[in-house]
């Protein structure tokens, strides 16, 4: 990515923070670790819209309900950690692909995705602020994700 695609980044993650400390959110964040959630949100978000220039990335939505996706119609989770988990909420589209990207900012790495659905059957952990699906990357060698060569292509998602 480049520098100013970064700055953007972090210019949509400073304007979510702000929105969201105006709303009562239950997602268990608190304000402390909000602002950075939201980076690392929007840095990956940022990471596909540049993999995919020619999906739109709903960047500053305040109701993520009026559109289809992060990033066109994928939905994108984003960890700081190597071997960090893809992670999906229990009111999550079943049908939507959720893509785990890893923040090592300025560098990212798409390292593949599953459909809601698929992330589902994955025991729910409830140890975090929000409870969720999470999907290591590997188990035993195995990955748990499709590869992003194998990612339905964003007209063929649309046309559903």
């Amino acid at each position: 990515m480049t520098h100013a695609e970064i700055e953007w980044a972090d210019h949509v993650a400073r304007e979510r923070t702000r929105v969201n400390a105006s709303h009562a959110h239950s997602d268990g964040i608190t304000d402390a670790t909000s602002l950075f959630v939201d980076t690392v949100g929007a840095r990956s978000e940022a990471a596909v819209s540049h993999a995919f220039p020619h999906l739109t990335w709903y960047d500053l939505v305040e109701d993520f309900t009026t559109v289809p996706g992060d990033v066109g119609p994928y939905q994108i989770r984003g960890t700081q950690h190597r071997n960090g988990r893809l992670w999906v909420y229990e009111n999550d589209d079943n049908a939507a692909p959720f893509i785990l990207v890893i923040d090592k900012c300025p560098f990212f790495t798409l390292v593949g995705w599953l459909y809601g659905g698929e992330a589902k059957r994955w025991p729910i952990d409830r140890q975090f602020a929000r409870a969720a699906h999470w999907v290591p990357q590997r188990v035993n060698a195995r990955s748990n994700l499709h590869p992003m060569e194998s990612l339905p292509a964003a007209e063929m998602l649309e046309s559903v």
